[in-house]
């Protein structure tokens, strides 16, 4: 999945969470998933920005 597909599910999860009638099992099942798509989205940044540090040369990075 894109990041921006990942960002997208992660702001559903949130959306559905906020809403009264979620039971408890959807509503941890739906808190993992949207951790686990908030630690994807980090490792997608954190990749970018290493590629983008290479190739301007920071060295600060290495």
């Amino acid at each position: 999945m894109t990041y921006e597909a990942t960002i997208a599910n992660v702001e559903k999860i949130i959306s559905r969470l906020a809403e009264k009638d979620v039971p408890l099992d959807e509503a941890v099942r739906l808190y993992k998933e949207g951790m686990d798509g908030l630690s994807e989205c980090r490792r997608e940044l954190d990749k970018a920005k290493m590629m983008i540090s290479e190739v301007s040369g920071d060295k600060d990075n290495e």
